[in-house]
């Protein structure tokens, strides 16, 4: 391997914003050819449109393992008082989510609300 095919190698992920391994992480999984959503099962077969949408797409359900993640942690060792609210919180940004049904940029776009109201309580 040259060092020109060396070099262009190491500035892709770093042009693009990404790792080789981060984008195997969310590449396709299941058994239908989509992405895996860290919120729920994308191989059952009664997914909605909306689920459907975010299992066919790698950024979307890569949004969806972040939100995921930072939801639980933000509840992990929380007050009661806290969970119930957060709890309450999640059901209606999920209205907000299955509203937009199939249509992606409102998906990324209620994705990003939701990652950046609860990245607020790191």
């Amino acid at each position: 391997m040259g060092i020109v095919h060396k070099m262009a190698k190491a500035a892709i992920p770093a042009i693009f914003g990404f790792s080789f391994a981060a984008l195997a992480a969310i590449t396709p999984i299941d058994g239908h050819g989509s992405a895996k959503a860290a919120s729920y099962d994308c191989a059952k077969g009664n997914l909605t449109g909306t689920e459907v949408t975010i299992c066919d797409s790698p950024r979307l359900s890569a949004m969806d393992t972040k939100m995921v993640n930072l939801y639980y942690h933000e509840l992990r060792g929380a007050q009661p008082a806290f969970v119930s609210e957060q709890h309450k919180a999640q059901e209606a940004w999920l209205k907000e989510r299955n509203a937009c049904g199939t249509d992606k940029a409102c998906l990324t776009e209620a994705y990003s609300r939701r990652i950046n109201a609860l990245e607020k309580f790191d």
